[in-house]
């Protein structure tokens, strides 16, 4: 464990909490790590030849001449576990990742140190997948990319780049093979089968998983029947979520929520915006007011706001792109599909044709400049009733965020007399 240090105040985390661990069932296994050294290896009738590792006729492990599909050559090799000691049997491999796979020689594992497993369950993603031998003790790079295996397989997928491959597989190194075309891949999913599914599925999980077994005083299975004569008018998944809300509702508990899944959403056009209210006023467009935003954080940029530009409230707005707005009822009919693209505003100070031109980069989403404006009005509010004693700090949630808000109005309020949290989880 590495603590990692606050640069704000004395104060330590850990940003990693999990180790890969492997534990010989049967006492008589000697662990992989032992030291060895060629020289004082023992020889004779006394050394003991490694234990051969069980497997598939078809899989890792397989010995020549074993045949896939013949069941006179399968063996059913018996597992010994004993268990007193067990603990104690437990080695920590040399490796930093999160889904691994072993031959019984080398383990693949995804090679990043930290974070979220990229590759999902049965995959390996993030930074690559690694190796690691056991005889060598040498940790090396497989692939760059992101590895699907199925245990037993003699193949696997490959992605990397934007395309996947079918590579061999279990092999040290991982790379090329042949692509996988799948813009002719179709699934048929009959939703009329699959939304009682998932009906069933999510009750399921809340009766084995919920933290008390008596989930909150309601007849579960009443529950259950309570919504199930929904599902057959169920005609797209919105309708399933907000049956999926209702039964979840019943328990009265925070944090249970439905993710909404697939469904058809229409393709949204980026409208630009321009950090500003603005109203029609004598033929044109008036700036009634420009949201400040904070300069030092590019996502509350305002787009009139940039040094030079010198566009001020009250000033009029007569043209865009070299198109006048005198006969214009709503200038976003001229921002449709502008945002983030450099447009150009003429701009007058009084409500006439003409004016000096400004090229000006309009962006998709006000609502960062319009909440921090608000969150910044009460603020000022607090200070001003409270005669500067109390401070005023809004936490949107519980998030990444939400930590950074907190963070940012936390510590340079600490002098305050007290402090009003306005927390919205």
């Amino acid at each position: 464990m590495n603590p990692i240090y606050s640069r704000i105040e004395w104060n330590y985390a850990y940003s990693s909490m999990t180790g890969t661990y492997m534990v010989m069932l049967a006492k008589d296994t000697p662990s992989p790590l032992l030291p060895t050294d060629s020289e004082s290896a023992p020889v004779g009738e006394d050394s003991k030849a490694a234990p051969e590792r069980p497997g598939r006729p078809d899989g890792p492990g397989a010995k020549p001449g074993d045949k896939p599909g013949d069941k006179g050559e399968q063996k059913v090799t018996e597992t010994k576990i004993d268990p007193e000691g067990l603990i104690d049997r437990a080695v920590k491999l040399p490796v930093s990742g999160r889904v691994f796979f072993c031959d019984g020689k080398k383990i693949w594992f995804y090679g990043g140190a930290s974070g979220p497993m990229a590759g999902g369950r049965g995959g390996f993603g993030g930074a690559g997948v690694k190796t690691y031998d056991f005889a060598s003790g040498k940790t090396e790079d497989c692939s760059d990319g992101m590895i699907s295996y199925r245990l037993g397989d003699k193949k696997a997928v490959l992605s990397s780049r934007g395309k996947s491959t079918v590579v061999n597989f279990p092999s040290p190194k991982v790379g090329g093979g042949e692509e996988i075309d799948a813009d002719n891949m179709y699934a048929l999913v009959d939703y009329s089968q699959e939304w009682p599914q998932v009906y069933n599925e999510v009750w399921r999980a809340f009766r084995d998983g919920y933290y008390t077994e008596n989930m909150h005083g309601r007849d579960w299975k009443g529950v259950k029947a309570k919504y199930e004569p929904l599902l057959p008018y169920v005609k797209t998944r919105l309708d399933l979520n907000y049956i999926l809300g209702a039964m979840i509702a019943e328990l009265a508990s925070g944090h249970a929520y439905v993710n909404p899944g697939p469904y058809p959403k229409p393709d949204r056009i980026p409208m630009g915006l321009l950090g500003a209210k603005v109203s029609k006023d004598k033929n044109y467009f008036k700036i009634n007011h420009i949201y400040a935003g904070a300069t030092y954080r590019p996502e509350l940029r305002s787009p009139l706001t940039e040094p030079g530009m010198n566009i001020s409230e009250g000033d009029y707005i007569t043209a865009i792109d070299g198109k006048s707005l005198k006969d214009v009822d709503n200038i976003y009919k001229l921002l449709i599909g502008k945002a983030d693209k450099l447009i150009e505003l003429t701009v007058n100070s009084k409500a006439a044709e003409g004016g000096r031109k400004v090229v000006v980069r309009p962006i998709a989403d006000e609502y960062p400049l319009e909440h921090y404006e608000w969150v910044q009005n009460n603020i000022k509010t607090v200070e001003e009733k409270s005669g500067g004693k109390v401070g005023y700090i809004y936490i949107p949630d519980m998030g990444a965020e939400g930590l950074n808000e907190f963070a940012r109005y936390w510590y340079p309020q600490l002098d305050k007399e007290a402090l009003i949290i306005d927390d919205r989880e």
